[in-house]
């Protein structure tokens, strides 16, 4: 029995934990991504696993009025260790202090990144900074549904199919489950990544790395820089021009498939609240202005995210905005990443020759662009223009967006 087709599977593991029988097993194809095979001796044929799964169905429409703010902590310390604002971090502890529990997505000890469980506040550190690869989400929606039915309140954080799928695994609406979505520019293969570290420590030769942060901010924020530090203390730092991981994702060449036709890149979200960082951010004030250490967006998407939004606000500085003021530089709200024409040549290359070719031939060392650069600038500085002076500094710089792109 075929589930769904596999260039459409999102690999939210959705299947694996509802069969009643266990007669799925999640593997990882040829190029590492994880998908479900099905023991046909143990298969009863109930065809549960196929109904249920999201990409056999069409996509729930629940649009209400967005409401949608810039954050970003009063804690220094917090914000820094958070790839964005921090405001993940005040929903996961305001759910623990609730009596509750959170899941997210971590590394364990080899930086695989899979779904953890944890229940104190000490145990939201493992969540904070973002892991641009996906999650192994194992048996965590089972999980979800015991803590739920214990009457624990449950704070689930992942990709919109990820959100999607734990909602059709629940089939009801439980009061004190709260839906973080993310916004996904898509999920590289694991693969890729587990080579890419094998590539780094043997460079360095290294042999235990202690941290790895995708988006350190020790020059800039806005800059995306790789981080990895080794137990002997050496550390490695190259931004997303440079590094050949950044290089790889952003650029779209070891995407899962289905990423290029995500479904859930849109305004009606899967989640309560829906966190990302707030590309494109500009400022009215001084006081609320870019410094560079991290803004969240945060869209609220139900009553339910409202509420709990109420309950940090006063840990976080924050100024509403208008929904279309995020979309020119957030693509992954209207529209899936766009499917890189050489990625096939990239992932076989990858397989059959190995990542070190790869780096010569796809992940060589870009220039980053002065539109991007001087659009930063423009930006960080935009409040210094006043609310009269913000439309038309808006038709200048995107003028001066098309200009540069041309560079």
């Amino acid at each position: 029995m075929i589930i769904c087709d596999l260039d459409k599977c999102t690999g939210c593991m959705l299947c694996y934990n509802l069969c009643p029988v266990n007669a799925i097993t999640i593997k990882g194809d040829r190029y590492g991504f994880s998908i479900p095979e099905i023991d046909s001796v143990k298969c009863i044929k109930c065809n549960i696993c196929k109904s249920k799964c999201p990409q056999n169905n069409d996509k729930n429409k629940f649009l209400m009025s967005k409401d949608v703010y810039a954050m970003w902590s009063k804690d220094t310390n917090l914000r820094m260790d958070s790839t964005s604002g921090g405001v993940f971090s005040g929903l996961a502890e305001a759910v623990i202090k609730a009596g509750g529990c959170v899941y997210g997505a971590a590394f364990d000890e080899t930086f695989r990144v899979l779904h953890q469980r944890v229940d104190s506040l000490e145990g939201i550190d493992v969540f904070r900074g973002s892991k641009y690869v996906q999650s192994d989400i194992g048996d965590t929606y089972r999980q979800i549904k015991k803590d739920l039915q214990s009457d624990k309140w449950v704070l689930f954080s992942g990709t919109p199919c990820q959100v999607k799928a734990l909602k059709e695994f629940l089939s009801i609406k439980y009061n004190k489950l709260l839906l973080v979505d993310i916004v996904c520019h898509g999920v590289p293969s694991p693969l890729v990544w587990e080579h890419y570290l094998y590539y780094i420590k043997e460079k360095y030769n290294a042999d235990k790395i202690e941290n790895v942060s995708f988006r350190n901010k020790d020059h800039a924020w806005s800059l995306f820089l790789m981080k990895i530090v080794f137990s002997s203390g050496i550390i490695y730092k190259a931004n997303a021009v440079t590094d050949p991981f950044l290089l790889a994702f952003l650029n779209n060449f070891c995407l899962r498939k289905a990423c290029h036709e995500c479904k859930y890149t849109c305004l009606n979200r899967e989640g309560d609240v829906t966190l990302g960082d707030f590309w494109g951010y500009v400022s009215d004030t001084y006081k609320f202005r870019n410094d560079e250490k991290g803004i969240s967006l945060v869209i609220i998407n139900t009553a339910e995210g409202a509420d709990w939004l109420k309950k940090i606000e006063s840990g976080y500085y924050y100024t509403r905005k208008d929904i279309e003021e995020t979309l020119p530089s957030n693509g992954p709200l209207t529209k899936p990443s766009i499917h890189e024409e050489k990625r096939e040549l990239f992932l076989d290359d990858f397989i059959n020759e190995g990542f070190e070719y790869c780096l010569h031939k796809y992940l060589y060392p870009r220039e980053r662009s002065k539109s991007y650069l001087i659009g930063m600038f423009i930006n960080n500085k935009s409040y210094l223009l006043g609310k009269p002076g913000r439309k038309v500094y808006e038709k200048l710089r995107n003028l001066m967006k098309t200009y540069l792109r041309k560079d």
